[in-house]
């Protein structure tokens, strides 16, 4: 995709000709951040911390009994990912990522479009009341 001074902004990605011609693509700036890595490994590496989560909200909150009103409620941890290996327990709550304050699940995907594989984040978290500490190596996110 051009705009009116030929400027390329973006990147088809797909199509659906039967739902009226509506399309989706990739804004140009996300292909100039992961392009070297296309070119070096032939895919897109990303860091993975092996955690299904949900945003605090006032609902979460409650049915939760939890005594933070935001942060990541971490619904599940994957076996022997990151998260595991580092002692991130379902029911935890990510308050911080590197003295980084996280308010929402959007908040914890930004801070992880930052990091590299192999680089270790310290998590803050609350668990039973109490804020703990975690350090967590990151590996890379599982293919397929």
């Amino acid at each position: 995709m051009i705009n009116l001074a030929g400027e390329v902004i973006a990147i088809n990605n797909s199509l659906i000709p039967y739902a009226q011609g509506i399309g989706f693509a990739i804004p140009i700036n996300t292909a100039k951040e992961i392009i070297d890595e296309l070119i070096e490994h032939g895919r897109v590496i990303r860091p993975w911390l092996g955690i299904y989560s949900v945003s605090v909200t006032p609902q979460v909150k409650e049915r939760s009994n939890l005594s933070v009103d935001s942060g990541c409620y971490i619904v599940d941890v994957v076996p022997e990912s990151p998260a595991d290996k580092g002692g991130v327990k379902e029911g935890d709550v990510i308050t911080r990522v590197d003295n980084q304050t996280i308010n929402t699940v959007g908040d914890l995907q930004q801070i992880m479009k930052t990091k590299k594989v192999g680089e270790e984040t310290t998590l803050t978290i609350i668990r039973e009341n109490k804020h703990i500490e975690l350090r967590v190596k990151l590996e890379e996110m599982p293919q397929g």
